[in-house]
């Protein structure tokens, strides 16, 4: 659970191969490096700062602000307080051991505290140099144009996959304006749309077998993986295949091109736990689909059943 956040359980993987996953990777060139203090309450963060010593020009991201109550069964909350975050950053920046952070977002925003307040402590915090920039998570658009009131708003992390495109949606946010989806808005104020999950969980690697998933895995509660989802969602991962075929490359790797070709501001962070699918997933960024075959992805139906 150390090395992929709610795909195992504590216990399951081992450490020494997920710190050593993690080393190879910035050997193979990878740079960025996406984690969070709620992974595995902390520990996925004490992997990362393990792996990456010596390793100056390593980009390093995490995240606050979900409270972890419980791994076992998993529990949580959502605290966006000054008192909370401010504890949250000094606890991450030990664990990864570094005295600052590349990329530092609101892994939730707290609807109980205003936005404003919210990224003014990030704030406050890069300019005191613990983070160099500021991000945030899971936002709409109305929630990230309060955010920029108070600070460069860097990146946005959201779910974005042929298999989930709320971020492509545009959103009646802000009255007698144009509505505009999180992409649009992110492409507008210079800031990165970094997707997480950009291969749907696994499902458009078209390689997952979701009957040898590890106990604790949280895609055998979700909706789309379900027996009956998944058939039904088939002709999607079947059009990447048909494309991959073509080209002569893996359909993980034309899932991933979809979502880097969609704009110049969207970034990819798909979870991996072996080297070849690093490299493979890190070979992505070299493929330009034509707009044809953009065009036949995006078309596709969007799939059944909700993400969660």
């Amino acid at each position: 659970m150390g090395f992929s956040w709610g795909y195992s359980r504590p216990g399951q993987l081992d450490d020494g191969q997920s710190a050593e996953t993690i080393r190879r990777a910035y050997e193979a060139g990878v740079r960025h490096f996406d984690t969070s203090d709620m992974y595995a309450a902390g520990h996925n963060e004490k992997l990362v700062g393990r792996a990456l010593v010596g390793c100056p020009d390593a980009f390093v991201a995490s995240k606050g602000g979900i409270v972890v109550d419980s791994v076992e069964p998993l529990s949580m909350h959502v605290d966006g307080t000054r008192a909370h975050l401010t504890d949250a950053l000094e606890q991450s920046l030990r664990r990864l051991n570094r005295d600052h952070i590349d990329l530092y977002y609101l892994h939730r925003l707290d609807s109980e505290v205003p936005v404003q307040e919210q990224v003014q402590v990030l704030a406050e915090a890069q300019q005191a140099g613990k983070i160099r920039h500021i991000g945030v998570s899971e936002a709409t658009v109305e929630q990230l144009a309060a955010a920029a009131e108070v600070a460069q708003i860097a990146a946005v992390q959201s779910e974005l996959s042929v298999w989930t495109r709320d971020p492509l949606k545009p959103q009646e946010a802000i009255e007698d304006a144009e509505p505009l989806s999180v992409l649009d808005w992110c492409e507008e104020h210079g800031a990165t749309l970094v997707a997480f999950s950009p291969l749907g969980r696994g499902y458009l690697t078209g390689k997952l077998d979701t009957s040898k998933l590890m106990e604790g895995d949280f895609r055998t509660w979700m909706p789309r993986f379900t027996p009956d989802a998944q058939e039904r969602n088939a002709q999607i991962v079947e059009a990447l295949e048909r494309i991959a075929d073509q080209r002569g490359v893996a359909t993980s790797q034309i899932a991933l091109a979809w979502v880097l070709g969609l704009s110049q501001s969207t970034a990819v962070i798909p979870g991996s736990r072996s080297l070849d699918h690093i490299e493979s997933n890190r070979d992505a960024g070299t493929i330009r689909l034509t707009s044809e075959e953009m065009e036949v992805i995006t078309s596709l139906p969007e799939p059944v059943e909700s993400r969660y």
